[in-house]
């Protein structure tokens, strides 16, 4: 009720179920969480792994399952969040992973994580490494959340671009000053 059909499936943003089935992608998330999980002191057995923007809690539960001791998920949108602590109970992961419906830049360490996070993952720049406010929340995350040695997953990112010239595009995204009034 009240719901975009075009961008909502029951409180869930439709790009989440092309995330979730981006098999490529997870894989590649899951090699790396691997590979930077196995790198801390006892091979991951007592990190802590922040997952900011967690949606589903598929990055989370993979931390997990890698051998991080303690996983804090957090998402700002409370409908993600409950599936992303179904998807965790499901999988009984309860134990090691929870999930919280909110921002990371609302989030302490010691009252919201057990300690700063020795490993911060997240997957929410899309297409767009700049959207979503990722690099805000990393700031924050670095001076509040994180150890002084926490690694990023992905610990890097490219960005491309083309310049466009296009009177149609404009006209789109920047609406003529003054606006119209009347007919046309």
């Amino acid at each position: 009720e009240g719901e975009d059909p075009f961008t909502q499936c029951r409180g869930i943003p439709l790009y989440h179920f092309s995330m979730i089935n981006d098999l490529g992608r997870a894989e590649a998330y899951s090699n790396a969480l691997r590979s930077e999980i196995a790198r801390l002191p006892d091979g991951g057995g007592r990190a802590v792994v922040l997952d900011i923007g967690c949606g589903s809690g598929l990055l989370s539960m993979v931390a997990a399952r890698h051998g991080a001791a303690s996983v804090v998920g957090c998402d700002k949108a409370p409908g993600m969040a409950g599936v992303a602590r179904q998807a965790v109970a499901d999988n009984a992961l309860s134990e090691r992973v929870s999930i919280l419906d909110t921002l990371s830049t609302c989030m302490e360490a010691g009252t919201h994580l057990p300690a700063r996070a020795d490993l911060l993952v997240s997957e929410t720049f899309g297409d767009d490494p700049l959207s979503e406010s990722f690099l805000p929340s990393l700031a924050h995350a670095r001076a509040h959340l994180l150890t002084p040695t926490a690694r990023v997953v992905p610990g890097a990112l490219r960005v491309y671009f083309t310049l466009v010239d296009s009177p149609d595009l404009l006209a789109v995204n920047f609406p003529p000053d003054p606006p119209l009034k009347g007919e046309d």
